[in-house]
């Protein structure tokens, strides 16, 4: 589908711009947010306009980008979970946690949109973490992921504050169901003994 973009949108397109994309992606996202239009030819006569729109915006939108960026960039930040039996987390660390210690750290919010995190913290180190603000203006952070209890983190340096956020799963119910499983199984092995000397005795009496 070619369509007039009449915003930026990150890694796709500046405003102004008439590309071909895909119709889902178009009619699914792009159409709907209002974000692009189908490129008609009423509506390339506007691209001065939008271009010139989007220019202004632009200026603002990097400015205020690139200061969150100067107060985020090289932020560490750390946080723990409980860790099961194969040195994984009893879930992960999840962006939403990622963000709300950012805020608590530096007083900067960021959209979870611009989080570029392929895949969720399963396990315990360290995490390198691009920030993605606009298209142009991007910052790195650094996730100190430890296992909760320990009295020193895994790593070389030591960082202050470890947060104590994660996602739950299943997991700890299965291993408590098998826990409990192994006490009734305890307590059934005692009663047998009481039955057979009941039937020693029993036998006793009857020979005499």
């Amino acid at each position: 589908m070619r369509i007039l973009f009449l915003e930026d949108v990150t890694n796709v397109a500046l405003a102004g711009e008439i590309k071909e994309v895909k119709s889902g992606f178009a009619r699914n996202y792009l159409l709907p947010k209002g974000l692009a239009t189908i490129a008609t030819p009423d509506q390339i006569r506007r691209i001065e306009k939008i271009q010139k729109i989007a220019g202004e915006k632009r200026s603002v939108e990097t400015k205020e980008a690139t200061s969150i960026a100067q107060k985020i960039d090289g932020a560490t930040l750390a946080l723990s979970g409980r860790v099961g039996p194969t040195g994984q987390y009893y879930g992960s660390i999840s962006i939403a946690a990622i963000l709300e210690h950012l805020k608590e750290s530096t007083g900067q919010t960021v959209e979870r949109r611009m989080v570029e995190l392929n895949e969720s913290i399963k396990q315990p180190g360290s995490y390198e973490i691009n920030i993605q603000l606009l298209q142009n203006v991007s910052a790195s952070i650094k996730i100190v992921a430890s296992a909760e209890g320990k009295d020193d983190l895994p790593f070389e340096e030591a960082v202050p504050g470890v947060a104590e956020i994660y996602e739950s799963d299943d997991e700890e119910i299965a291993l408590d169901a098998e826990a409990n499983k192994d006490d009734v199984s305890l307590a059934s092995s005692n009663k047998p003994a009481a039955i057979d000397e009941q039937s020693d005795e029993t036998k006793i009496f009857a020979e005499e």
